[in-house]
């Protein structure tokens, strides 16, 4: 893939999500948001120049993979191929910022096609959904672009040489 059609989504998270999207688990989304800056980033040095320090803080705040509205009301989804305690303190740092930057405490979940048995423990006292999904073919990724209204014009799907199914 030469660019992702979600936005900040590392190239195995694309066909999780993809997957996600074709499942019944996300129909009653109405709206995406990709890419969401949470937080305030860090304070670059001094001697740096002012248009540097804003792209700096820019480019070193937080990023929420997908935010899904149901009604307005907001899931935040992490997607990770395994969800391990990273993904966990990842989802649950960016539900704490939405709600501190937006004053509504957002659902929490993570899309992953496998989970390590104490991250789940977590995510279950944590009130964290987890949405475990088999990767989308290529063609669903194209038909998840279409539902969520993602640009797919200028993904480039290379041959994968350990899945020549794909």
């Amino acid at each position: 893939m030469s660019r992702p059609p979600f936005p900040h989504m590392m190239e195995r998270d694309v066909p999780l999500f993809a997957a996600f999207i074709l499942s019944g688990d996300a129909d009653l989304y109405t709206q995406w948001i990709f890419d969401l800056h949470v937080g305030f980033g860090q304070m670059p040095e001094p001697w740096h120049t002012p248009a540097q320090i804003i792209q700096l803080l820019e480019l070193t705040r937080l990023r929420i993979d997908a935010v899904g509205l149901d009604g307005g009301y907001p899931t935040v989804f992490e997607v990770k191929p395994v969800a391990g305690l990273a993904a966990f303190g990842q989802i649950v740092g960016y539900r704490w910022w939405y709600k501190e930057l937006n004053s509504l405490e957002p659902r929490a979940a993570i899309i992953c096609e496998e989970i390590h048995p104490d991250v789940a423990t977590l995510c279950n006292a944590f009130n964290v959904a987890i949405h475990r999904v088999k990767p989308a073919t290529v063609e669903g990724i194209f038909q998840a672009c279409q539902i969520v209204q993602a640009d797919c014009s200028q993904l480039i799907v290379l041959p994968d040489l350990a899945n020549p199914d794909l």
